[in-house]
């Protein structure tokens, strides 16, 4: 065994400053970084909107199926 010892730790204190978003300047992005973001946002939104799968109703003997896709936390439902 060794006869050293690691030096003793001791906690830090972590302060950081905390603004509001009201407080904050606002950002000043030249205009095709702006259109860019825009331009991204809109294509995500599109993206996004074309996933949205509609109810599917099938028929095929009297009575009815029901399929129902939602997002993540939420379950798919099936009625019979």
């Amino acid at each position: 065994m060794s006869d050293c010892q690691a030096p003793a730790l001791r906690q830090a204190r972590l302060v950081l400053p905390v603004a509001t978003l009201q407080e904050l300047p606002e950002p000043k992005l030249d205009p095709e970084v702006t259109q860019a973001f825009d331009t991204a946002y809109a294509n995500i939104k599109a993206f996004h909107e074309a996933q949205r799968s509609q109810p599917l109703q099938v028929e095929t003997m009297p009575g009815e199926c029901l399929r129902v896709c939602h997002s993540f936390g939420r379950t798919t439902a099936a009625r019979w």
